[in-house]
């Protein structure tokens, strides 16, 4: 069958928007079902005596990426299979989660009452700490295709010491490897504000 180069290629750009369009609304399903289920974390510590439940403002540390284990082996090894652009793209998306990260969280937090800070402000504020120790990069191949997956430990710190910890999986979905580990990036921050908001008493 014989397309010209116009109807071929207006078909490849309909095509794309399916898939996109596919995407999005399974990122809001996938939205609708966090906020209709139980706990999405497993609960490691919360002290009895925390001031977490008081607060109106709760400090952000960096997202803390650093050489997590990517699927079942070390970074390292994964890094080693790659070229030298791959590795530099790979440096850029981490870099990324931080900023993505803080968007879920700001989102997840809208209209709850709680504010946030961030950079070189310090306060008295408890500080929340996201630990990335494990991502599964994920796929897109066509019709086929596989979320990234982002294991997290999120810690509450109330002076020196560690008062909330927990620990969750997010997912992410696109195209790209870049695009993925991004949405599960936000997704996590996403799940970090449902934790902060169970535990702070706004109303």
């Amino acid at each position: 069958v014989y397309l010209s180069g116009g109807l071929f290629m207006g078909n490849v750009q309909r095509l794309r928007s399916g898939i996109r369009t596919g995407f999005t609304i399974s990122a809001l399903l996938s939205g609708f079902l966090i906020v209709g289920c139980g706990p999405n974390w497993t609960v490691v510590r919360q002290d009895p005596h925390s001031m977490l439940s008081r607060v109106r403002t709760v400090e952000v540390e960096p997202i803390q990426v650093d050489q997590p284990r990517i699927g079942d082996i070390s970074e390292q090894s994964w890094l080693a299979k790659k070229t030298p652009e791959q590795r530099g793209s790979w440096a850029a998306d981490k870099a990324a989660m931080d900023e993505w990260f803080y968007k879920g969280l700001s989102e997840g937090l809208k209209d709850k009452g709680i504010s946030l800070a961030r950079g070189e402000i310090r306060t008295s504020a408890p500080r929340l700490r996201a630990v990335v120790s494990r991502i599964e990069p994920g796929f897109y191949a066509g019709i086929a295709s596989s979320p990234s997956e982002i294991d997290v430990r999120l810690q509450i710190v109330e002076g020196n010491a560690v008062s909330h910890e927990i620990t969750y999986q997010s997912n992410g979905r696109g195209f790209s490897t870049g695009e993925r580990v991004r949405d599960g990036a936000s997704q996590a921050g996403y799940l970090a504000a449902e934790y902060l908001d169970s535990q702070i008493k706004t109303k």
